[in-house]
């Protein structure tokens, strides 16, 4: 991805962290002689919510060339032309994003989805909310990325994109800067992430015995690590994902083409797609129609089980259980498949050289599951 080669420039935005009004109306004339816009957030140690916030604003038309202030002192807010993550008051009208009143209830998802555990939102998720299109808009366009051929498609992968990036990406920040953990209150997590971009900005902080505590230029390295990142979300989404979509989706489509059952999945060529399956399932009202998918992996043909759940590791339906860590001839006599090469110890996967043969390898399988099935 040669756009993250190099780190993107946030060293030459001017930034001052200052409770003195004097000093502030000071520099916020200055930089508005320079057609700067302003930026306000809080002093003091930073999080990843109003750093990933600030970086996202610069994707913005009106933002697109800020001037950053960070102060806690309600006088040096009325100077700046957006505030977020301080201030006591959301108002998107008059531009205000802060969530730590006890009266801010706002969720990303207008209605989420049953089951889902909804998260308020942080200052990131605010700017997301009621930026992010606009800011997905313009990263595409710098990509040169290919988001439809009218505006009625590009609208839609937009939108789309917009509610998949916040749930991947930025619903993690809004979480944990709300303390919601990622288990539940009564299960001790086995281990800590500390390597997520919350982690890593929250380490940019000046030390507790650093000899020099000025945080604004660490303030400045934090945008740019939250900035790489971010990009790289939406680079996967637009460059990568986007593209894997539209396999999945004709595939999925002429799946009765390929088999009679509907069940049977072929892809022409490899691309990452469970969370398209599942996607396009759920549009579709077929929830758990597809057993199993097929794609060219080498000289190999492959066949793999749909798992229950996207993140999970339990199979629809597994490839036959006699079948399960054997190789070579035993494999052959044991299934009565000519070209059968391997099955995993787990039965997720398995291999054959001839297409005809991972079919029959997935056929035979659901065979023996509904057999076994209790009736």
């Amino acid at each position: 991805m040669e756009y993250l080669k190099d780190e993107p420039e946030t060293q030459a935005i001017q930034i001052i962290s200052t409770e003195d009004v004097e000093e502030a109306n000071e520099f916020v004339d200055n930089a508005r002689g320079q057609g700067l816009k302003i930026v306000g957030t809080h002093s003091g140690a930073f999080h990843c919510d109003e750093v990933l916030a600030c970086t996202m604003l610069k994707y913005t038309e009106e933002y697109a060339n800020p001037a950053i202030v960070r102060s806690r002192n309600p006088e040096i807010h009325e100077l700046v032309d957006i505030l977020m993550d301080v201030g006591d008051v959301f108002d998107p009208s008059k531009k205000r994003f802060d969530h730590h009143q006890k009266t801010f209830d706002s969720y990303f998802d207008d209605a989420p989805k049953e089951g889902s555990y909804p998260i308020k939102m942080s200052s990131a998720g605010l700017i997301y909310k009621y930026f992010g299109k606009e800011i997905l808009r313009n990263i595409g366009k710098q990509f040169g990325a290919n988001l439809g051929s009218t505006e009625e498609e590009i609208t839609k992968t937009i939108e789309d994109s917009h509610k998949d990036i916040y749930h991947s990406f930025v619903k993690e920040i809004d979480a944990i800067d709300n303390g919601v953990s990622i288990t539940n209150k009564d299960v001790r997590p086995r281990y800590k992430i500390t390597t997520g971009l919350g982690s890593r900005i929250g380490r940019l902080n000046p030390a507790w015995n650093a000899e020099d505590k000025c945080p604004n230029k660490w303030f400045l390295k934090a945008m740019s690590v939250g900035e790489k990142d971010f990009l790289d979300a939406i680079y996967s989404k637009y460059m990568i994902s986007r593209p894997a979509y539209n396999i999945v989706k004709e595939s999925f489509e002429k799946r009765k083409e390929f088999h009679e059952s509907g069940e049977l999945v072929h892809f022409d060529q490899f691309c990452p797609w469970k969370s398209h399956l599942y996607k396009l399932e759920e549009e579709t009202k077929n929830e758990g129609l597809i057993k199993f998918v097929f794609f060219k992996s080498g000289p190999m043909y492959r066949v793999q089980a749909v798992s229950t759940h996207e993140s999970g590791f339990e199979n629809r339906i597994s490839l036959h259980e006699d079948w399960r860590g054997k190789r070579g001839d035993e494999l052959k006599e044991a299934s009565g498949i000519d070209s059968i090469c391997f099955v995993h110890h787990s039965g997720f996967i398995g291999g054959a050289n001839e297409l005809s043969d991972v079919i029959k390898m997935a056929e035979l399988s659901i065979a023996k599951h509904r057999e076994s099935a209790p009736s």
